[in-house]
């Protein structure tokens, strides 16, 4: 019976699969606390299965599963996965990648190779704490539903809104502060709330990365991570931000499985 070659990537709230059967790639997902659910699906979907693993959780992935495992190092799974992304073709060997997960990590892409340069605390965890704290909303999908429905002009205060005048010393759209129309006032829908969070997010991993590559010289800017992943509102304030410093944003439709992809072509190097 043929062998399936699988790479897993194990973040801290997400599990991310990537493997190629029937010719053609197929990806999945799992919330961390689902991983008994992945465990069971693993252990029943095939008799020959040999995994690359990559991430923060792989242990527990090995604690679970019956097939033969080669561990992989994050960043060296990121690196090869980022092969697979259709943006970085010979025109484009400088880049910056912004790796949108729980936290955010910012790397240098030159030539084939990847540099971490820095990074934030600030990403998918914040977003759904802070939308649990603030509108009580848990759940993924309908935060990000919510969030594009929202108008953040109720909640974050304007350049424009600190002078009565035209002699504004900067762009009148710039925020002066998140949240700052909060002060005093009660009864802000969470559509409006999840806006402004998602802007406070993008604007401030945005101001990390374009730092960086302004300091570089790189302009091209490529967005991955789960916390992408349909999140609409998030890509548009991240594209804004960028463009404003006069970088140019990218979007990868698998974006979220580059880790998993890494670790996949990673094993077929080693098988």
């Amino acid at each position: 019976m043929k062998t399936i070659n699988m790479g897993i990537d194990a973040g801290s709230s997400l599990v991310k699969l990537a493997y190629f059967e029937g010719n053609r790639f197929h990806f999945k997902k799992y919330p961390y606390y689902n991983i008994e659910e992945l465990s069971n699906w693993l252990n029943a979907l095939h008799p020959n299965i040999v995994i690359g693993l990559t991430g923060g959780r792989s242990e527990r992935i090995k604690q679970l599963v019956n097939y033969k495992i080669n561990t992989f190092n994050e960043f060296d799974s990121l690196e090869k996965g980022l092969e697979s992304v259709t943006d970085l073709n010979p025109d484009k060997k400088k880049s910056i990648i912004v790796n949108v997960g729980t936290g955010t990590s910012i790397f240098m892409y030159d030539s084939s190779n990847l540099k971490r340069v820095g990074g934030t605390g600030l990403g998918g965890g914040t977003l759904m704490g802070l939308a649990k704290l603030l509108t009580n909303e848990e759940n993924y999908y309908s935060i990000t539903e919510a969030s594009k429905k929202g108008n953040r002009a109720f909640i974050d205060l304007f350049v424009r809104d600190l002078y009565e005048n035209d002699s504004k010393p900067l762009n009148g759209d710039l925020t002066a502060s998140n949240f700052g129309k909060l002060d005093g006032v009660q009864n802000h829908n969470k559509e409006d709330i999840l806006a402004a969070l998602t802007r406070m997010i993008a604007e401030n991993i945005a101001l990390l990365a374009n730092q960086v590559g302004l300091s570089k010289g790189h302009e091209d800017y490529i967005y991955i991570g789960s916390t992408i992943s349909g999140n609409s509102r998030l890509k548009q304030d991240l594209q804004e931000i960028t463009a404003f410093f006069g970088g140019s944003a990218h979007f990868h439709d698998q974006g979220e499985y580059i880790g998993a992809l890494g670790a996949l072509r990673l094993l077929n190097e080693d098988l």
